[in-house]
């Protein structure tokens, strides 16, 4: 049995609950009275008699709560960076930078109130440190923008701690000075919220426009069946990859997805992304399913140079 008291804030019950996931722990029965502003979480788990491992599993708790204290302490003063970042875009976008690039990521940058939650924040430099970077700085990061790009969108290979155990979303924002010259960078951590996967790919910043550079590259006549299809592959495509894509990659994927959608084949289209592709005129039925997740054992059996998958 797992008893949590503390503050009652946001991504308490669910931070708690996927840490036990991650530490091999069902939870059979999950009470959250809040009161007197205190959360209590009560999670009935798997019996659990060693000591040692007793401590460590508290310790994990207290350390998740205080990366989700940080994390919603700092929420106003990240998100307010990400909208002044926005405002100095369009006050003066970079003049290596397209002027349509700029706008569409400072709608991004004000976007990202509604679309994301922020967990994390500092610059290139680890300076200015918000949420859980107070306390650590996550791994797996890309190296600074260098490219004459305002937005580096991709994933960092450390697990968040907070609200969602999944891959921490990674926003950074390339600063330029007035000739043009890459200076820093402002790096942003968190989770696209749930909203944002089923969303329509024409009410996402960046992705819109990308997709609309996707489409008018193929010179598909408009409301043809080719163009159709295309639009059709785009908006089931995941919307963080699509985030992550460069254009190029974008085509190029999806594409090959409209393609492979006309034959019984399946592809890895991402290192972040394992794509099981059905035929769209065939239900997905076991025989299917149980194909595609061979093909699956046989990709991880092969990168990682063992056989049990």
């Amino acid at each position: 049995m797992v008893e949590v008291v503390t503050d009652d804030m946001p991504f308490v019950v669910d931070s708690v609950t996927a840490l036990l996931a991650r530490s091999g722990y069902e939870v059979h029965l999950l009470l959250h009275p809040v009161i007197d502003g205190e959360s209590f979480v009560h999670a009935e788990i798997d019996r659990e008699s060693d000591p040692a491992v007793l401590d460590t599993l508290a310790e994990r708790i207290e350390s998740t709560l205080a990366d989700v204290r940080a994390a919603v302490a700092d929420w106003q003063p990240m998100r307010d960076r990400a909208l002044a970042l926005a405002s100095e875009l369009r006050r003066a976008a970079p003049v290596v930078i397209d002027p349509d690039e700029a706008e569409e990521a400072a709608t991004f940058l004000e976007w990202l109130e509604e679309g994301f939650t922020f967990v994390g924040a500092c610059d290139d430099r680890g300076d200015g440190a918000l949420g859980v970077v107070r306390r650590r700085m996550p791994t797996g990061l890309p190296e600074a923008g260098s490219a004459p790009h305002v937005l580096t969108l991709t994933k960092v290979r450390e697990r968040s701690t907070v609200h969602r155990a999944a891959p921490l979303d990674f926003v950074g924002v390339t600063r330029f000075d007035e000739r043009g010259a890459v200076v820093g960078e402002e790096r942003f951590f968190g989770l696209y919220t749930a909203g944002v996967y089923s969303a329509s790919v024409n009410d996402l910043p960046v992705i819109r426009r990308k997709v609309g550079q996707v489409l008018a590259r193929t010179g598909f006549p408009a409301m043809s069946h080719d163009d159709r299809t295309l639009a059709n592959v785009l908006e089931t495509l995941p919307r963080d990859e699509m985030l992550r894509w460069s254009v190029d990659e974008l085509y190029s994927i999806a594409l090959r997805v409209m393609r492979i959608g006309e034959r019984r084949r399946v592809r890895v289209l991402s290192r972040f992304l394992l794509g099981t592709m059905v035929p769209r005129h065939e239900p997905p039925g076991q025989r299917t399913w149980l194909h595609c997740e061979r093909h699956r054992r046989r990709i991880f059996a092969a990168r990682s140079g063992c056989g049990n998958g």
